[in-house]
């Protein structure tokens, strides 16, 4: 019974002392001046990057421990090598339409941001932009390869994946802005998988003006998790 009460008082204080965390100028992620707050964000509490500021992550930070919600309104910029951003199971990355995630090009391939042990953007995925929600989770699909090509008045998509879970079926979706997204298409899923598969779609584009491409997968449940965004050139 004391074990129990002092389970309960741990997460009371902990709900107590979460803070709510806006940058309030540029600045890098791990300096206290960045931050209304006064202190660095830390696991559990709920952050914001301010529209019009850019916050800088330049080493491995961890908020492992408790879920947090990051709303980015402004930019989250990752700059120099081994910047991550590690995330606790639960956490949620919210990006407006001002929002971006953005790769500075330093250290590209060891940039990443990590929830629940699954890479959700890594840098050399590029630049995302919102209105986007990105949602921790075990990935239903692990998705190795991703392609768009236009032959003619032909949109050609490949995918591959490299395992599947409980997946219904793709949607491949697309905008002219990113603010806005459309199903062009929908291909069944293989349910369950520990082998490659590839998969193919085609659409003729009828005159539309769409540039931005992404595949989101959907579960036997409704959850769904999103592809990054290929730009069509």
């Amino acid at each position: 019974m004391k074990n129990l009460l002092l389970i309960i008082a741990f997460a009371f204080s902990n709900s107590i002392f979460a803070l709510n965390c806006s940058s309030i100028a540029d600045g890098n992620w791990n300096n206290p001046s960045t931050w209304s707050c006064g202190v660095v964000p830390s696991a559990g509490d709920s952050i914001t990057i301010s529209v019009g500021t850019t916050v800088t992550v330049s080493v491995n930070t961890d908020l492992t421990g408790a879920p947090v919600t990051i709303f980015i309104d402004g930019i989250l910029l990752f700059d120099s090598p081994g910047a991550k951003l590690r995330l606790e199971c639960g956490s949620v990355l919210i990006l407006s339409a001002t929002g971006e995630i953005r790769d500075s090009g330093n250290g590209t391939p060891s940039h990443s941001i990590r929830i629940c042990g699954a890479d959700v953007w890594k840098g050399t995925d590029g630049s995302v932009f919102g209105p986007l929600i990105i949602i921790g989770s075990p990935l239903s699909v692990e998705l190795l390869d991703f392609n768009v090509e236009m032959k003619r008045d032909l949109l050609l998509f490949s995918w591959i994946t490299a395992t599947e879970t409980n997946n219904d079926y793709f949607s491949i979706e697309a905008s002219s802005d990113q603010a806005s997204w459309m199903t062009i298409g929908n291909v069944n899923g293989a349910g369950n998988s520990s082998e490659e598969i590839t998969y193919s779609y085609e659409e003729a584009l009828n005159g539309r003006d769409l540039i931005y491409f992404r595949i989101r997968q959907t579960d036997y449940d409704g959850r769904s998790t999103v592809s990054k965004i290929i730009v069509l050139k």
